[in-house]
């Protein structure tokens, strides 16, 4: 269907906590350069998802994280 969102499912269809998340285009654009950074794509995800889809601030919660290790 020409003009539908990505709809991205979280958890596992038996799971309670399962939801199922819109993925715009530009959303999508911001999760690859995320990636590009060499975060695998759930972490990209959970990252940008955490930071209300903040492209820099969810960058900054990723790199931050790498010190931790």
């Amino acid at each position: 269907i020409g003009g539908a969102e990505n709809l991205v499912g979280l958890g596992h269809d038996d799971d309670e906590g399962s939801a199922i998340i819109d993925i715009t285009p530009e959303d999508e654009d911001k999760l690859m350069r995320l990636g590009e950074l060499g975060f695998d794509r759930d972490r990209c995800l959970e990252a940008y998802l955490a930071c209300d889809r903040n492209f820099e601030l969810a960058a900054n919660m990723l790199l931050n994280s790498m010190s931790m290790y």
